[in-house]
């Protein structure tokens, strides 16, 4: 078995991408709380 790691650029464009594809499926309040949710997660990543 073989892993092939994408080099970040890449793995950005893939998790914007399913980002924007789980949002499609979200209503506007929803949509709100999630992006919430995710600035808050990406400040916890900087720490």
């Amino acid at each position: 078995m073989a892993a092939e790691l994408p080099n970040p650029g890449e793995a950005y464009w893939l998790q914007e991408q399913a980002r924007t594809v789980r949002q499609g499926f979200m209503d506007p309040k929803r949509k709100a709380a999630f992006e919430e949710f995710l600035a808050r997660q990406s400040c916890l990543d900087e720490q």
